[in-house]
């Protein structure tokens, strides 16, 4: 009861008033149709020592698109750091709670290759805007992102931007590699696997349902990578947990089609980040 605590907060301003120097790799590769991309060719959009400025710059019928079906990729023409990337796909993410309109600083998902196939920026084929509307210090998500890299878990990189929408300050998000065939390339040697989003969606009502390993549940996980249409893979997870749950079989069982190791670092690193919480 006797301990006390002094701290200080020093403040350095990184202001993205004016683009930031152009990137070391050559311009010429930006959009790399037909060229091969260096793994480490996107290394410098995600350093945490530079706010990147991204500008968004929406015709008025992507704005009137938007706000009527906000999931739908309307066509935008995107600055990063004062490289134009035109014609790319610009929608809007979340729901419930954690959905904002176009008005109102929303999550955003920028698709450079769904206007012009096999497009890229510096090997990326898009890119995650979070708005990070529950962090007021909107430095969690780029932390916890860290914390599961150091654990050696494939995740995706994160960095700052400074985001803006037609000329208006939207402030500062969080631009995050999007989970996709080019992640997955990135961290798995055989990359023909499905990459499933593990939720929440929105049911009829737009009230969000939380997915979990249910075979009533099966049909309604995302599809983010992948040709699996039946998604037979998923379903064998399902079959073997719920065919030996509460078994002693269920570890050796569940372990022919879940990588164990792996599961357990991964939910070491959400309980010491308290993701979800």
């Amino acid at each position: 009861s006797d301990l006390g605590f002094d701290g200080a907060l020093w403040i350095r301003r990184i202001t993205s008033a004016d683009p930031a120097p152009p990137p070391p790799p050559s311009p010429d590769l930006v959009r790399g149709e037909a060229v091969p991309i260096p793994a480490d060719f996107s290394a410098w959009l995600f350093t945490h020592d530079v706010v990147h400025r991204v500008e968004l710059v929406l015709p008025q019928r992507s704005v009137d698109a938007l706000n009527l079906v906000p999931q739908t990729l309307a066509v935008s023409e995107v600055r990063i750091d004062g490289q134009r990337v035109v014609e790319t796909g610009v929608r809007l993410r979340g729901s419930g709670d954690a959905f904002r309109p176009l008005a109102d600083k929303p999550r955003l998902q920028l698709d450079f290759d769904h206007f012009a196939p096999d497009r890229t920026f510096y090997g990326l084929t898009s890119l995650t805007l979070n708005n990070s509307a529950g962090d007021c210090s909107r430095m969690r998500e780029v932390m916890a992102h860290d914390v599961f890299a150091a654990a050696g878990l494939p995740t995706p990189r994160a960095a700052f931007a400074h985001v803006f929408v037609n000329g208006e300050d939207y402030g500062l998000y969080v631009l995050v590699e999007s989970q996709d065939e080019v992640w997955l390339q990135r961290h798995y040697a055989e990359a023909d696997g499905t990459l499933y989003d593990g939720g929440p969606v929105p049911n009829e009502r737009g009230e969000p349902v939380f997915l979990d390993l249910e075979r009533a549940l099966i049909p309604l996980f995302p599809r983010l990578a992948g040709e699996n249409d039946r998604r037979a893979d998923l379903r064998e997870v399902v079959e073997a947990v719920e065919g030996n749950a509460g078994r002693p079989t269920f570890y050796d069982a569940v372990g022919e089609v879940v990588d164990w190791e792996i599961f357990h670092k991964h939910a070491a690193a959400e309980i010491w980040t308290g993701h979800g919480l």
